[in-house]
């Protein structure tokens, strides 16, 4: 878990970089940075902190609901507020997907914690470190081990229903992804 120095927001989204780089997948700082100073979460200030943050991928994810279910339950929000009927992680598991492409820890030990339909892969191109030339390794060093029918619900299962996208082999398939001809490319779920 990285502390940073939330009064900065530049030093802050610096410091989330390089401990990420050292593998932290968390941060730590306040809840009220209006208190000493800076502006409300809110407030677009913050919009570089919170991009940096959602680079870091999906292993906050599971702390992030424990900590909204027991502030919820412990701050009695449904006697203020009884239009919420869910808890924050209900909300999340019905309304949120979180993005995964570098990790190798998280996918490995945190699905079943943040839910398989709640997880869709991106390679974040074509960003300065997105997934480049090394997709297939990066998909194996994080699924490996992992039944194919988990490896195709995270890749491709989840996405499709969410953009309502047809599966290709359905329709007919798309030249070049189902080993049609000479030189194709053979998409597979499964562990090779």
């Amino acid at each position: 878990m990285t502390a940073i120095p939330f009064r900065d927001v530049d030093a802050s989204v610096a410091e989330i970089e390089r401990c990420a780089a050292l593998g932290h997948r968390g941060i730590l700082f306040t809840g009220e940075p209006q208190v000493f100073g800076p502006p409300l979460l809110g407030d677009a200030t913050w919009d570089p902190l919170w991009r940096v943050a959602s680079e870091t991928g999906i292993g906050f994810i599971p702390f992030l609901l424990e900590a909204a279910d027991y502030a919820f339950g412990e701050a009695a929000m449904r006697i203020e507020w009884p239009e919420f009927e869910l808890l924050p992680s209900e909300y999340f598991h019905r309304q949120v997907y979180g993005c995964w492409f570098f990790e190798e820890t998280a996918p490995q030990r945190l699905v079943d914690k943040i839910g398989a339909a709640d997880i869709l892969f991106e390679t974040d191109c074509p960003h300065p470190i997105c997934l480049y030339g090394n997709v297939r390794e990066k998909i194996d060093a994080a699924l490996g081990g992992q039944p194919p029918e988990l490896r195709r619900q995270l890749l491709w299962d989840n996405a499709a229903a969410l953009y309502r996208v047809a599966d290709p082999v359905a329709c007919g398939g798309w030249p070049g992804l189902h080993g049609h001809g000479e030189g194709d490319t053979v998409v597979s779920y499964g562990d090779h």
